[in-house]
């Protein structure tokens, strides 16, 4: 049941017990605002400050028709041509640039297209995740220049350092940077850098030589 939904039954309730008893209507008011006001910072606090996997998955669940929010859920477990289908929900619900370019490196980078990947990076017109996508790509291909982006949150320098050295096979140093990552990460992002992290295996291939062990 949507929270919309739910509060709209605890509003007619709350409203005919409100008649029924004779209870002041300042009363009922006061309710719905705080159910709502206490809904509000709930869902702030997943987005931008939780770091439980759980809560937030279960967040994402219940907020699958947003585009956004479907293709982050599908970092978890979703195959690749099963994100490849929630970017291209993204593309076509959101026409800015900005979301254009991000979701079409994304797009590019999970196909290994790491040429066409940088030059919809490039059209990222925000600075900041335009650099952190470029920086993202060339560690991809374990390429040194992915160390030379100004990258403003802490979060982003370790994830290109975790990658680059995953990719170079430097695994000890890899998890010291995984750790940080996730340490300097919250909320959406934090989900995000998680599974990202957790299944680079299947993003980023190694020589066969240097393949991570599983146990």
């Amino acid at each position: 049941m949507s929270f919309t939904f739910g509060l709209l039954l605890y509003a007619i309730i709350a409203c005919i017990i409100t008649v029924f008893f004779k209870l002041p209507f300042w009363l009922f008011t006061l309710s719905v605002i705080s159910i709502s006001l206490a809904r509000t910072f709930y869902v702030l606090h997943v987005l931008y400050r939780s770091r439980n996997v759980d809560r937030i998955e279960h967040f994402l669940q219940s907020s699958l028709k947003n585009p956004l929010y479907h293709y982050t859920y599908s970092l978890k477990s979703g195959s690749a041509q099963v994100q490849l289908q929630a970017i291209d929900l993204v593309l076509a619900a959101y026409r800015s640039p900005l979301v254009q370019g991000m979701y079409r490196s994304h797009k590019a980078l999970l196909e290994h297209d790491y040429n066409t990947a940088k030059d919809f990076a490039s059209q990222i017109p925000n600075e900041l995740m335009r650099n952190y996508h470029l920086a993202l790509i060339e560690a991809s291909q374990g390429n040194d220049k992915s160390k030379n982006f100004l990258l403003q949150k802490p979060w982003m320098s370790s994830m290109i350092a975790a990658t680059l050295h995953y990719k170079k096979g430097n695994m000890t140093e890899f998890e010291l940077q995984k750790k940080e990552a996730l340490n300097q990460s919250r909320g959406i992002q934090y989900f995000s850098n998680f599974f990202y992290l957790e299944r680079i295996d299947e993003k980023i291939k190694l020589p066969q030589k240097k393949q991570r062990k599983k146990f």
